[in-house]
C-alpha cells in the first residue's frame, strides 16, 4: 500500500533529494514537500523545477510538522543535523537518508534518537554525476535498486513504510545488512569513481611526458567519456565517500593493484595467450552488466 505524508521534509535540494521531491508530488506521496538547504541557490533551483512546494534555508522550521524527513546532504552532516532537529520533530516522526556509506553512520544516528523517534537507512542506486535539482527527474527511481540497511534497533512498521515509499517510486528494494552494503558498494560504486579519476590523472601525467605542448584529451575517443564519465561527480562528495569506506577500499584498492600488476606482466612478457584471458574473462563480466 502506497504511503501518504502530510508534509515530507528533504533535507538537501540536490539532484537525489529534487529527484525524490519530483517523485513524491508527481504520484501523491505527500500534501506537501519542503525542502532545506544551507546554498539558497539549490533551494531556487529545486523550486524552480517543481521539487518542492516550499523552501526553507532555516533548518529548524523545515523539519516542523514533517512526519517524515529524508537526508539528501553529505554523509558527513548527517550526525549534526540530528543534533540539530532531534527535540524539534513530533513524536513517532520517521527519518531517513539516501547515503552511500552505511556501517557506522548508521549506528551513531541511532545512538542520537529517542524512542519515539524512528531511523530508517536507505540508498538509491540511481546516481549521477550530475548534482544539482536541475537535473532532477521524477521517473529517476523507476526500475532502479534501492537498499534498506536495517538493524537490530530499526522500528519493523517505520521499515515497512520507507520500503513501501521507495517501491511506490518505482523502486525494487532490497533489505541488506549495513556492514556488508558498504563492503558490495565499496567494490562496485566507490572503487569505479577512484579507478575513473586515476585513469584520467594518469593519461594527464603521460600526455605530459609525451607531448606537453598538446592540449590533454585532444584526441580522446568516446570510450575514454564512457570510462570515466563518473569522474565529472562532485569531488568533495567523493572525498568523504572515500574516507567514510576507507577501510573496505583500501583492501578492495591493493587487490586492483595486484590485478594491474599482473596484466602489466602480460604485456611485458608479450604474452597473448594471458592477456587473450583476461580479456576474455572482463568481456563475459561486462556482458552479464548489459
Amino acid at each position: 500500500m502506497q504511503p501518504h505524508f502530510p508534509q515530507i521534509t528533504i533535507i538537501g535540494t540536490g539532484f537525489i533529494g529534487g529527484s525524490i521531491g519530483l517523485a513524491a508530488k508527481t504520484i501523491g506521496l505527500a500534501d506537501v514537500v519542503v525542502g532545506t538547504d544551507i546554498n539558497n541557490e539549490a533551494i531556487e533551483q529545486a523550486l524552480a523545477v517543481h521539487a518542492i512546494d516550499q523552501g526553507q534555508t532555516n533548518l529548524l522550521r523545515a523539519v516542523k510538522g514533517s512526519s517524515l524527513v529524508i537526508l539528501a546532504s553529505p554523509v558527513e552532516t548527517f550526525e549534526e543535523i540530528i543534533r540539530s532537529v532531534v527535540h524539534t520533530l513530533d513524536p513517532e516522526t520517521i527519518l531517513s537518508d539516501v547515503g552511500s556509506v552505511k556501517g557506522q553512520p548508521i549506528f551513531n544516528i541511532e545512538a542520537l534518537l529517542p524512542p519515539h523517534l524512528y531511523f530508517v537507512s536507505a540508498h538509491p542506486i540511481a546516481g549521477s554525476e550530475k548534482s544539482n535539482a536541475l537535473a532532477s527527474h521524477p521517473d529517476l527511481f523507476n526500475g532502479k535498486h534501492c537498499i534498506v540497511t536495517p538493524t537490530s534497533a530499526t522500528n519493523k512498521n517505520a521499515l515497512n513504510i520507507i520500503r513501501s515509499l521507495w517501491e511506490a517510486m518505482g523502486s525494487i528494494v532490497t533489505p541488506m545488512d549495513p556492514l556488508l552494503h558498504d563492503k558490495i558498494f565499496g567494490a562496485v560504486s566507490h572503487l569505479p569513481h577512484i579507478i575513473a579519476s586515476a585513469t584520467l590523472n594518469s593519461i594527464a601525467l603521460i600526455q605530459e611526458t609525451i607531448s606537453p605542448d598538446s592540449t590533454p584529451y585532444t584526441f580522446a575517443p568516446p570510450s575514454l567519456k564512457d570510462m570515466t564519465r563518473i569522474a565529472s561527480s562532485s569531488p568533495s562528495l567523493w572525498s568523504e565517500i572515500s574516507c567514510r569506506n576507507a577501510e573496505n577500499l583500501v583492501m578492495m584498492l591493493e587487490t586492483y593493484q595486484d590485478e594491474i600488476s599482473k596484466v602489466t606482466n602480460f604485456v611485458r612478457q608479450r604474452d597473448r595467450h594471458k592477456l587473450h584471458h583476461m580479456f576474455t574473462q572482463a568481456k563475459n563480466l561486462r556482458d552479464q552488466l548489459c
